[in-house]
């Protein structure tokens, strides 16, 4: 039987928070994404999201420029859990827009010496214009955080070989519509394990993606 090989996406531990968007406006990052996400792929989104707050002043007693506990109270109610300066809510997807304009608010208005409010939403899905035979389908993680920003952690999976010339063209379209750049060394080959429920991965050649396309 002739293993089925795949082609994998992910940043390594190395690179820290994970992407920055391509945009660097918080609002035109955000409808970038959601525009990717809606064209190129079908799926929802996890629905455990975990806000946290900071306040009124930071954990090392920072002066915050901002009130965003204040104002995820307000918001959100009563926090899931608190300890000192910190709280953290539970909310439901109906929230995020509302968990997004208070970070937008928070990251344009404050001094950005410490973080005050984050959260994170996870996408779990499968791509769309294409026959998406991989084990699990792939997953995006979006963080938002008011001192660092939009940044992202994907995990991607495609159900083609790193060599499959027939899905060239549909990968760079991807890449290109992406809200972030995929960086050609961050691409393995993905080899199914004999039990068919997971890959091992293998490192590909310095300029595979760029070698291939100017062929």
């Amino acid at each position: 039987m002739d293993t089925v090989e795949h082609l994998s996406y992910s940043p390594p531990k190395s690179i820290g928070f994970g992407h920055a968007p391509r945009k660097r406006n918080v609002f035109d990052a955000w409808d970038m994404t959601q525009r990717f996400l809606t064209r190129n792929t079908q799926g929802a989104l996890r629905t455990d999201i975990l806000v946290e707050a900071v306040g009124p002043s930071g954990y090392a007693g920072e002066k915050l420029t901002f009130p965003s506990q204040e104002r995820a109270l307000a918001t959100f109610g009563a926090p899931e859990k608190s300890e000192g300066h910190w709280c953290r809510w539970r909310i439901g997807i109906e929230d995020v827009p509302k968990a997004f304009e208070l970070f937008s608010y928070a990251h344009a208005s404050h001094q950005r010496k410490v973080s005050s409010f984050r959260f994170c939403i996870t996408q779990d899905f499968r791509w769309r214009g294409i026959d998406d035979t991989t084990i699990a389908g792939s997953y995006l993680g979006i963080n938002f955080d008011d001192f660092n920003g939009m940044f992202f952690q994907p995990a991607y999976v495609f159900p083609f070989a790193f060599d499959a010339q027939e899905h060239r063209p549909w990968l760079q379209a991807l890449m290109k519509d992406s809200p972030f750049r995929l960086r050609e060394p961050y691409f393995k080959r993905a080899l199914q394990t004999k039990a068919g429920n997971s890959y091992r991965t293998l490192k590909l050649d310095k300029n595979w993606l760029t070698n291939a396309s100017d062929a």
